[in-house]
């Protein structure tokens, strides 16, 4: 949690632990055992991180955001309660953890969910908008 709290001001670093979860799950051959809920849920958490740190979204509390960055740190991590590297049960720490999170931040996570739609929704229309002369 000292680490996730360290981070909350180094936008480059909290790229950099985004970018490397994003990795982690589009490689995918080591993580054939996670569901795509479990996936989607880590995308959303990087995603938020990214909106957060950017300032786009404002809707997260400090606290809460230092907890999802902690559960990221912990999904990255090779060597943790259970080694990664076990076949079939190498990510149920990983797979307990993030569904505690979404239990946990289940309000805070839907409405940031509603956001990133509407968000990506806005995106498209202006884009579409522009006209070219």
């Amino acid at each position: 949690m000292k680490n996730s709290t360290k981070l909350l001001g180094k936008r480059t670093r909290l790229f950099n632990i985004v970018l490397q979860v994003l990795s982690k799950v589009n490689r995918g051959t080591s993580l054939a055992g996670l569901s795509a809920i479990i996936i989607k849920q880590i995308k959303l958490l990087a995603a938020l991180v990214m909106h957060t740190t950017t300032g786009r979204y404002q809707g997260m509390s400090g606290g809460s955001l230092v907890i999802v960055i902690a559960v990221l740190l912990y999904f990255l991590a090779p060597i943790d309660l259970i080694p990664d590297i076990l076949p079939g049960v190498g990510y149920l720490d990983d797979i307990t953890l993030i569904g505690w999170l979404f239990n946990t931040l289940s309000k805070e996570l839907d409405i940031f969910d509603v956001w990133l739609k509407a968000y990506r929704r806005t995106e498209e229309l202006d884009f579409e908008e522009v006209e070219v002369t």
